[in-house]
């Protein structure tokens, strides 16, 4: 609302953009970046639930952090995981072949669709040539300047394989002959426009259309020359897929159904898919995905268990890809990453393999590593980098603060990632006025996907919060918790209801009761949120049995919630005034910041609060400083939600005028102070007291230095 025109607010934006330019250099000390800051005692926590490709009407799934945008990037593969080559000798480079959109009946659109993707299944057992993947076609559609959900027909298919290396293009057609069907096959070489390859046969009937395939895949690979003992090797379609041609059309409507984020009609149609053919491992990872993205983590091993239960219906790559899923699923992150090792030295030549082992990596903690294998995911596209390998770049540049190479990245992003870009580097170069007009502007833009809008949100809420608008903040981060809420995405909603503890507790203090908590839900993030604010409104019978319950569900699913029970915990504790306790139970956890691996929640600026009020309480003013000082400042290493410091900052500026102050260090009060007053501009009637008690204690502490001077 600062900005009547457009214009102004473009101008507003390039002014500090320059001023996150110098802040990025060094040249404001008092304001350090992410990364360029003391070294915290430990390190920090990432989470990679599998995310599925993202769409305009996606449920507000997780919040747009450099974990969660790794995260997404695990997901490119979901859609057929289960191809793959059926051998571990891959030569160092294959010949890409760009399989166009099959033409056929208009009636049964998805046995065309499923016919095409047999057809790719047996390719990509090839050992000689490798398939353009469906993220390889987005990024040509976008060289090409058409939207990426273009059909691409066979002549759209040479024109984009003649832009890159991409030499050959498969075509096909299915027609009806009676109650059969005749299958054509064509494969044409792009720089000369020749068909130098044509293959037809035909089947009799539905039940003989899958052998039929099989037969032409077999005789194509001969034709492109394979040697006979490795088409010999290579298992049949029927036992790589599915002999059910229903289960088949199923399964494809369960891949379009998730790639639109439908997790719930994908869950309901893998599951017709299974009713055909119980022993078809691909439904299975449908459901793994999706259940995940659901945050039904228990569900989602399950369904991908049952998939690798099938070996003889998974191929090579199929089986590793999925064993990695289901090693992050159960916090093995060691062992999801030797599982994703085997399968790039299977698919070197695949971008997805490279970018998922960088996901692995950043949960981790190992970013520099993840970054290489996100640039290796580039080098290896063959139409040039997909825009969530560009995005997860950036984001792991922003958490290892080498902000000038991510602002090189950033024109480099289209769409929403490109919108939501600026925004991300002035949080991480405490350009937080620039943040938050960007924010405001992401926040109405329809071309703006919802997890990068719930981002917007939360840094808003922020911004607020440090302005002293603690209602209008409490209103914001309400309205997201409803959203989210009706849309059943019970992750976003209790993540943000600990944001509305946290700023009680910034603002009013360890006693201060929260306000309605909403619809909980039974997820485990949901019994211990729901004992966090059982808790912190005094209700210590209501928070001890919530976290009984918490412990009887499954150790990953535990080990996902972080520091939270130990959170709950360590607020019972802090409610009843027994502070000792409050070291004991949060001390390691605020001194190593953030805790790693598959975390739901990062809270550092939380624990670090709860310990820095219990030194304070113990008498300890200077470890009470210490600890406020951690609770403000940049993420820990890798961390990634800027938007939680900010919610501390002002409040915490204010508590160290007043330790200082008693302590007798007036500068450092006076440095406080002047953070605290120049962002505390609207701070609402009850939250005035504040202001009032800082300017006393500063004047005092000071007044006391000056006698003493004398």
């Amino acid at each position: 609302d600062r900005f009547k025109t457009a214009s102004e607010f473009a101008a507003a934006i390039a002014t500090t953009e320059s001023t996150i330019a110098l802040r990025s250099e060094g040249s404001e000390p008092e304001a350090p970046l992410h990364g360029q800051r003391s070294k915290p005692l430990s390190t920090t926590a990432a989470t990679i639930p599998m995310v599925v490709a993202r769409g305009r009407r996606r449920a507000m799934a997780l919040a747009v952090t450099a974990v969660a945008a790794i995260a997404l990037a695990v997901a490119l593969w979901q859609l057929g995981p289960w191809r793959g080559h059926g051998s571990s000798r891959v030569p160092a480079k294959k010949a890409w072949i760009l399989v166009a959109e099959f033409d056929g009946p208009a009636a049964d659109s998805s046995l065309v669709s499923a016919t095409r993707d047999l057809m790719m299944a047996a390719l990509e057992q090839s050992e000689i040539v490798a398939i353009v993947p469906t993220e390889q076609i987005r990024v040509a559609l976008q060289q090409a300047g058409k939207p990426t959900s273009t059909r691409v027909d066979a002549e759209l298919a040479r024109e984009l394989a003649y832009r890159s290396s991409v030499r050959t293009v498969l075509e096909g057609r299915i027609g009806r002959l009676g109650r059969g069907y005749s299958v054509v096959l064509r494969l044409t070489d792009v720089d000369s426009a020749r068909v130098v390859l044509s293959l037809s046969d035909e089947a009799r009937d539905e039940q003989a259309l899958i052998p039929t395939l099989n037969r032409v895949a077999r005789r194509l690979r001969a034709e492109l020359g394979e040697r006979r003992a490795v088409i010999q090797a290579t298992r049949e379609l029927t036992t790589l897929t599915s002999p059910s041609l229903e289960a088949l059309k199923a399964w494809r409507k369960a891949q379009d159904l998730i790639s639109r984020n439908d997790n719930h009609g994908a869950i309901t149609m893998a599951r017709v898919a299974l009713a055909h053919d119980p022993e078809f491992a691909g439904p299975w990872g449908i459901m793994g995905f999706a259940f995940s993205n659901l945050g039904e983590a228990d569900s989602a091993a399950l369904a991908f268990g049952q998939a690798l239960s099938r070996p003889a219906r998974l191929t090579e790559q199929g089986e590793l890809f999925f064993r990695a899923s289901l090693a992050i699923l159960s916090g093995d992150n060691a062992g999801a990453l030797a599982w994703i090792d085997r399968l790039v030295l299977v698919a070197p030549e695949r971008a997805m393999a490279h970018n998922n082992r960088g996901a692995i990596l950043s949960s981790m903690g190992r970013f520099g590593e993840a970054f290489e294998s996100y640039r290796t995911a580039e080098k290896v596209s063959p139409f040039g980098v997909a825009q969530q390998i560009l995005y997860n770049q950036f984001l792991v540049l922003l958490t290892l603060g080498r902000l000038h190479e991510a602002r090189q990245i950033a024109p480099r992003l289209n769409g929403s990632m490109g919108l939501v870009a600026p925004m991300m580097i002035a949080g991480a170069a405490g350009g937080w006025f620039a943040a938050e007009s960007l924010a405001f502007a992401l926040r109405g833009n329809p071309a703006v996907y919802e997890d990068h809008r719930l981002e917007a949100e939360w840094i808003l809420a922020a911004a607020q919060a440090s302005r002293g608008q603690v209602r209008l903040a409490e209103q914001t981060l309400r309205q997201v918790q409803s959203e989210a809420e009706n849309a059943s995405t019970t992750v976003v909603a209790n993540r943000t209801r600990w944001r509305r503890l946290m700023i009680a507790l910034f603002s009013r203090g360890v006693a201060a009761a929260p306000r309605d908590g909403g619809r909980w839900d039974s997820t485990t993030l949901g019994l211990v949120t729901r004992g966090a604010w059982a808790a912190a409104a005094g209700d210590t019978t209501s928070a001890r049995r919530l976290l009984e319950t918490m412990r009887a569900r499954s150790e990953p699913d535990i080990a996902r919630q972080g520091f939270t029970p130990a959170m709950v915990q360590g607020w019972i504790a802090a409610r009843a005034g027994r502070w000792q306790d409050v070291m004991d139970i949060l001390g390691p956890a605020a001194l190593q910041g953030e805790p790693r691996g598959n975390v739901q929640f990062q809270s550092a600026p939380l624990t670090r609060w709860l310990v820095a009020e219990a030194y304070e309480r113990l008498g300890h003013p200077d470890s009470a400083a210490a600890y406020f000082e951690r609770a403000i400042a940049s993420p820990p290493d890798g961390g990634w939600d800027f938007a939680q410091s900010r919610m501390a900052s002002s409040f915490g500026h204010q508590r160290l005028v007043l330790l200082y102050a008693r302590m007798g260090r007036t500068e450092e009060a006076r440095r406080h102070w002047e953070a605290f007053s120049l962002a505390f501009t609207r701070p609402d009637a009850e939250m005035a007291r504040l202001v009032e008690e800082a300017r006393a204690a500063l004047a005092s502490a000071e007044g006391v230095a000056k006698s003493a001077r004398r």
